[in-house]
């Protein structure tokens, strides 16, 4: 070891969530270090749709007036079916205080989150991962690889990254924000409970011919869905998703074409496209002028046995997984993030017991037992349409909204949730 580090918190993963739960833990004065194995935030275009709940802690924070500046706002979600649109939600009808959904790339929320924990006195050591954990009655002793570029070959030289050092992190508590593949979650042992078969999107992100409208767009047809979310810039996201796990319409995967690769492929990238959208959206009038990128992408529908143990807890997707429709999963580990870090702040100002944990657990579980559809029960008004009712789960993991928000929207088209 050729170095120790001592921190109240340490967050291990910097995507929105983690940064978040960082800035949360700066802002009540905790001494927190975030790591992450990349170099920077977010350099990719990936969106994020922020659900009303999560604008009012952003807000809060005085970050939601820079965040609109990077946004869309979105004022409703529509649903069709093969034949057309079926029923309107409008998120204006919410009693929230900020009635809409934003829409940004992912990095440049990343990066307002980066600076404002950097003002705050946080430390994210960028191109640091995770390697060991050792947890202990008083706290957590964690072992974190610092990675360094070298070049390795001779005529063709290639770059590669490689532990520097190992640094030695005793933290009081850990906090894994590390996403689906979450190391911390592995470290401690946990398992995933998978609650439905595992859903294969192709996303495409392109710049359409003419203007869209300001909402969410979801087809639901054949079991299947398929998501239209407006960007910013006139660029919007179309992910289709196909008909099993391992198999495209097609027969053969997109692999993240870019302009860089062959004509050919991009050529035939666009062709698959404009053929999804006949079939699934023949209504989608809008056309296209360029394709930025598309990409196949599997989503499970899972849920961590545990939120954690001791002095190690999950955030995010490190805890859960589902579909990508609503963006649920970031916008619940938003919510999750405020939750713990205000636990973890009063229990090192010696406010609370360890329950504070076992509770935050509980509530999260069971939130995520009735969204992924393992507890609880969907129901129809007497006089909700019968596509409503025939298709009540798939709009239920649809809606960019979750708690009393999500029970909110749902009530417009007559579904209650319990």
């Amino acid at each position: 070891m050729s170095r120790n580090l001592k921190t109240d918190v340490l967050v291990v993963g910097a995507g929105p969530v983690g940064m978040f739960t960082a800035l949360l833990l700066a802002e009540a004065g905790v001494r927190v270090t975030l790591i992450e194995c990349e170099d920077r935030p977010a350099a990719h275009s990936y969106a994020c749709g922020l659900h009303p709940r999560s604008l009012k802690m952003l807000n809060r924070l005085g970050l939601l007036e820079a965040v609109q500046k990077e946004a869309r706002r979105l004022e409703s979600v529509a649903f069709y079916s093969e034949k057309g649109r079926e029923v309107e939600i409008s998120f204006a009808a919410l009693p929230a205080e900020f009635p809409f959904v934003l829409v940004l790339p992912q990095n440049c929320l990343e990066a307002l989150l980066a600076e404002r924990i950097a003002t705050l006195g946080g430390h994210v050591l960028w191109h640091h991962r995770l390697s060991a954990l050792q947890p202990r009655p008083d706290g957590v002793l964690a072992e974190v690889d610092q990675l360094v570029g070298t070049g390795t070959g001779s005529a063709v030289p290639r770059w590669e990254w490689v532990v520097g050092r190992t640094i030695e992190v005793a933290a009081d508590y850990v906090v894994g924000a590390d996403g689906h593949h979450s190391l911390v979650r592995r470290l401690l042992g946990i398992e995933h409970d998978h609650l439905a078969t595992p859903e294969l999107y192709v996303v495409y992100e392109f710049e359409p011919e003419s203007p869209l409208a300001d909402e969410l767009q979801v087809v639901v047809a054949e079991q299947r869905k398929s998501v239209l979310w407006p960007l910013p810039g006139g660029r919007c996201r179309w992910s289709f998703q196909l008909a099993g796990t391992d198999e495209t319409e097609f027969g053969e995967k997109d692999r993240n074409p870019s302009w860089a690769e062959p004509a050919a492929l991009a050529q035939r990238t666009w062709e698959r496209l404009e053929k999804r959208l006949q079939l699934r959206a023949p209504w989608f009038a809008a056309g296209i002028r360029a394709v930025d990128w598309a990409v196949d992408i599997q989503f499970q529908h899972r849920l961590a046995r545990q939120y954690g143990r001791d002095r190690c807890w999950l955030v995010g997707d490190a805890a859960h997984q589902t579909a990508p429709a609503g963006i649920q999963s970031m916008n619940v580990g938003l919510r999750e993030a405020k939750e713990l870090a205000g636990i973890l702040t009063r229990l090192l100002k010696g406010d609370g017991s360890a329950d504070l944990l076992e509770d935050y657990e509980r509530k999260f579980r069971s939130e995520w037992l009735t969204l992924l559809g393992a507890q609880g029960t969907l129901s129809a008004s007497p006089d909700a349409k019968p596509w409503v009712k025939a298709h009540g789960k798939h709009l239920l993991s649809s809606l960019p909204a979750s708690g009393e928000d999500l029970t909110a929207l749902l009530r417009q088209i007559g579904l209650t949730l319990a």
